[in-house]
């Protein structure tokens, strides 16, 4: 894992400090996402979560497999849910890059994310 930068775009994965809740956008966790376009001073971030039983609450995601060609690109720690119906427009922070997606995997976003 790298250090804290605002130096990252389209593709990389990233650790932000504070990914609003879907309950309660003033409230918050520390989440890993994918930085799925670069807006210069904002991105949209779709969010990763190791909680892969929550796939049947949002349509269209899919899991990563850690140990997988994409999730060891990635750097994935654990198997992940990837969430594109939460992406999230949000100002660029600093953040901890990790690793990156293939263009396959973005192609793929591409036509998730609305």
């Amino acid at each position: 894992m790298s250090s804290h930068t605002k130096n990252y775009k389209s593709g990389d994965v990233i650790y932000v400090f504070h990914f609003a809740n879907e309950e309660n956008k003033t409230q918050g966790t520390p989440r890993w996402v994918i930085c799925f376009e670069d807006l210069e001073d904002e991105i949209i971030a779709i969010p990763l979560t190791k909680n892969i039983s929550q796939i049947k609450n949002y349509p269209g995601s899919f899991i990563i497999t850690k140990d997988s060609e994409e999730g060891i690109a990635m750097g994935l720690l654990y198997d992940s849910l990837v969430m594109p119906s939460r992406a999230e427009r949000r100002k660029k922070v600093s953040a901890l890059k990790n690793g990156r997606c293939s263009e396959e995997l973005l192609d793929k976003l591409h036509k998730l994310v609305k």
